[in-house]
């Protein structure tokens, strides 16, 4: 990822994504329901909505 080589890394704990990931893709039941900048994605509110859940981002 340093090396500027593209990655797809797929994954269910939030809290493992490297700090170098810049974009996220959420999906649920086999589609996609969000993609977009980590910062602007990994919310309260998307995080709650996707999982169908309260949650909370720190």
């Amino acid at each position: 990822m340093r090396q500027g080589v593209q990655l797809v890394l797929v994954m269910d704990h939030l809290h493992e994504i490297p700090s170098e990931i810049t974009r996220v893709v959420f999906m649920g039941r086999g589609w996609v329901v969000a993609d977009g900048d980590k910062r602007e994605l990994l919310t309260s509110v998307s995080v709650s909505e996707l999982f169908g859940c309260g949650a909370e981002v720190v």
